[in-house]
């Protein structure tokens, strides 16, 4: 079991000596005994959803973890509303409650809206500060894709505009001051939108609705097309977007576990088939103490 979360499954068999197509049975009885033995639900208040996929593009799972303990609590096929039908299930299978669930923090889709409302309408709805900024993100390389057709100086510098400040090499940071400073170009404008918007999670709560009210009127005094699109999406989001800017409360334990699962997934070169996914993510994202013969 240990060499299994280090190594890809067909690297184990080759260690050993076994097949991996013996390996994963017993694995897949660990793990689920562990689950059926160890996974206790009844402290659940706070949920964290996130979808991740086994191939790019193929076999979606969504993910739901304790946003208090960082546990996997279920891992389900597919991302459609009726996952959180199954998390409803689960809930009493083992031994928690649905009524228990105050919030679930996730991204804009419209399906985990739309399950959530469905299943859980009494749980509140905070938005995941990861995918507000990547909404944002987007609008702003919207708008540089749309400039570096006549402006040769745009070219290669996507993840300038995108990165944090803090993040940025010492040759991106004076690149960047250069047009900051230099350019009337709109997606220098867009830039300093989105800085912007990223200060809204550092403000007094009483101060966000106000300054987000404001922020969104400037964003649609600039003209830049993208983010009259995105103001859209925060209007139709914009309870959820307040909650997350005035709570502070993010999917970290979601996206921080999804990072783990794309490491064995590179090194596995994908999963032979989405239940041995589940099974690692479950593995990967629980603190199982595994009971040998």
């Amino acid at each position: 079991m240990r060499l299994s979360v280090e190594m890809s499954m067909s690297a184990v068999a080759a260690e050993l000596g076994e097949s991996d197509s013996t390996l994963w049975r017993v694995f897949h009885y660990y793990v689920g005994r562990a689950i059926k033995e160890q996974l206790n639900l009844s402290k659940v208040s706070r949920i964290g959803v996130d979808e991740t996929a086994n191939k790019r593009g193929h076999n979606y799972v969504t993910i739901f973890t304790d946003l208090d303990s960082g546990d996997v609590i279920l891992v389900v096929e597919g991302r459609k509303k009726e996952v959180f039908q199954t998390l409803y299930g689960w809930l009493f299978d083992k031994e928690g409650h649905p009524g228990k669930i105050a919030l679930f923090s996730m991204d804009m889709s419209k399906s985990y809206k739309a399950g959530s409302r469905e299943y859980f309408a009494h749980s509140e709805i905070v938005f995941d500060k990861f995918h507000i900024k990547k909404a944002v993100n987007e609008a702003v390389d919207q708008v540089r894709k749309s400039e570096v057709k006549h402006c040769e100086e745009l070219k290669k510098t996507k993840y300038m505009w995108l990165k944090n400040e803090q993040t940025l090499t010492s040759d991106q940071r004076l690149k960047l001051n250069t047009f900051l400073a230099e350019s009337t170009l709109d997606t220098a404008k867009a830039y300093q939108m989105k800085t912007g918007f990223d200060t809204l999670w550092k403000v007094q709560p009483k101060a966000v609705e106000p300054l987000l009210q404001t922020w969104m009127q400037s964003a649609i005094g600039s003209a830049l097309k993208p983010f009259s699109y995105l103001v859209n999406t925060l209007n139709n989001n914009y309870a959820g977007i307040v909650k997350s800017m005035k709570t502070g409360i993010t999917n970290v334990a979601a996206e921080g576990l999804n990072s783990i699962v794309q490491m064995a997934k590179s090194r596995a070169r994908g999963f032979r088939n989405v239940h041995n996914f589940m099974a690692m993510i479950y593995c990967l994202g629980n603190d199982f103490n595994f009971k040998f013969h």
